[in-house]
């Protein structure tokens, strides 16, 4: 039996990068605009359970541990001005690691466990029929590990840490990204949300496109670090970087700032986090600015025609996940939209892509 345990999917050690006190932070509830400005970081972004037993939560604690680690140094290496490009690789993956063990991250393939579990339910009802013929102890055995593995194959926890555990294969589609870190001279916050990494896509703004996915042309990920710091990636094709130095930007224009704190408002599922209660009044107008454009749509599965990535249909069906995007995307007085007229590979960035070429 599992016993009842606060598991967190945003780390403690994260939000003490924002913490004064290193035991406190100001929280804004989403829902309701409500400002509370001495939350307990021990009780934030967690749930009961959530990742389920001691056995996976101990080894989260490892990843955790791994990446409070990367975070020193990093900025340690930022201040200094020593970046190396391990450290640009490990913050990649701290990004992807962050990104998939989230409330949010569950709750969005929500649609797809139980699209998974209606497709099983009748091999499950189904598995006591299973014999093989050979003694009964055996059909009993195989019967459960048929049971277990059916059983397995729509459940969300197990979904979520496998992916989770196996960050690097979410790691190698991104990896090919631009990537910056910001150093935030405004005097104006980074804020985060319960769910800090957030997705933003300005290139294919107003385009009949998917946006947000690791395939898509034009996709940016945005991840705080602390409040004056923070690790920006970007699709190369799509964007040009209007820094003299291209390993650490100065921010200076607050409406930078802005622009990556407001998908934080967006990106939020319960609640948005700062600094200090000086700021309160700040993260409260962003949030009347925006909380009537976040959209409430919820992910679905929909069966739609298969088709190749340059185009063609394939006559066959595909049941695909589809999730809500963003009302908002972030325009940064740093990184211009290049021009991509003569890009051919629409929606999808060009890694993605594999061209035949006629010999």
């Amino acid at each position: 039996m599992t016993d009842k345990q606060n598991q967190h999917f945003v780390p403690q050690h994260y939000f003490r990068n924002f913490s004064i006190d290193k035991k406190s932070i100001g929280m804004l509830i989403k829902g309701s605009g409500k400002i509370i400005e001495n939350a307990s970081v021990d009780t934030q972004a967690s749930k009961n359970n959530f990742y389920g037993s001691r056995e996976i939560e101990k080894i989260v604690t490892e990843f955790d541990t791994k990446y409070s680690v990367i975070f020193s140094k990093i900025i340690s290496q930022v201040n200094d001005k020593a970046l190396t490009s391990h450290g640009f690789i490990d913050m990649m993956e701290a990004l992807c690691f962050q990104e998939l063990r989230t409330l949010n991250e569950r709750n969005s393939n929500v649609p797809r466990m139980k699209f998974l579990e209606d497709f099983y339910q009748p091999q499950l009802e189904a598995v006591d029929d299973y014999d093989l013929g050979g003694p009964p102890e055996v059909t009993k055995a195989i019967n459960e590990v048929m049971r277990t593995v059916l059983q397995a194959m729509s459940d969300s926890k197990r979904w979520q840490t496998f992916n989770m555990f196996n960050v690097k294969v979410k790691l190698a589609e991104i990896e090919d990204l631009g990537a910056v870190f910001l150093k935030n001279v405004t005097g104006t916050p980074f804020i985060f949300s319960d769910t800090p990494v957030t997705r933003s896509n300005l290139a294919l703004q107003g385009m009949p496109y998917s946006k947000h996915g690791n395939m898509n042309f034009g996709l940016t990920l945005h991840y705080p670090i602390n409040s004056w710091l923070s690790f920006l990636m970007f699709d190369r094709n799509a964007y040009e970087l209007i820094s003299d130095d291209q390993n650490i930007v100065m921010v200076i224009d607050r409406k930078d700032v802005d622009a990556l704190n407001i998908l934080q408002i967006h990106n939020a599922v319960n609640s948005i986090y700062f600094r200090e209660k000086e700021f309160s009044d700040y993260v409260k107008r962003l949030w009347e600015t925006e909380k009537n454009r976040s959209t409430d749509d919820n992910s679905r599965v929909e069966c739609l025609e298969e088709i190749t990535l340059d185009g063609y249909l394939t006559g066959g069906k595909t049941n695909v996940l589809i999730k809500p995007e963003p009302a908002y995307a972030a325009e940064l007085t740093f990184l211009k939209v290049s021009d991509f007229s003569d890009y051919q590979l629409l929606p999808f960035r060009e890694r993605f892509v594999v061209i035949l070429k006629n010999t």
